[in-house]
């Protein structure tokens, strides 16, 4: 039977470590301390990007005008509230189509 311990934590210097460790029957320990500091890091910047693009999208979506976002390809990545009552098309029919899918040629 092996005993097998794993967590995370944040050093005073402000650095984050995870350690992973196992134990043996015969009281043999075996472990590994890696600092993840950069992984967390760049968590903490994607949480951040993502509540930015949740704001951007809930603005958009209550403009009282039409807007949309296209990608390169022109299909549709984003249409608010204003351009399905103007359209009179339901958003989760318009993502990812293009106009041409939409309203022919």
């Amino acid at each position: 039977h092996v005993a097998h311990s794993s967590y995370g934590r944040r050093n005073p210097d402000g650095r984050w470590c995870q350690a992973d460790g196992m134990r043996a029957d015969d009281g043999t320990f075996i472990g590994v301390r890696v600092d993840i500091s950069d992984l967390k890091n760049r968590e903490k910047a994607l949480r951040d990007s993502m509540r930015q693009i949740d704001l951007y999208r809930h603005v958009m979506d209550e403009l009282p005008v039409a807007a949309f976002i296209k990608a390169e390809n022109l299909s549709i990545e984003f249409v608010n509230k204003a351009w399905c009552a103007l359209t009179g098309i339901p958003k989760e029919d318009v993502i990812g189509k293009t106009d041409r899918e939409l309203f022919g040629a």
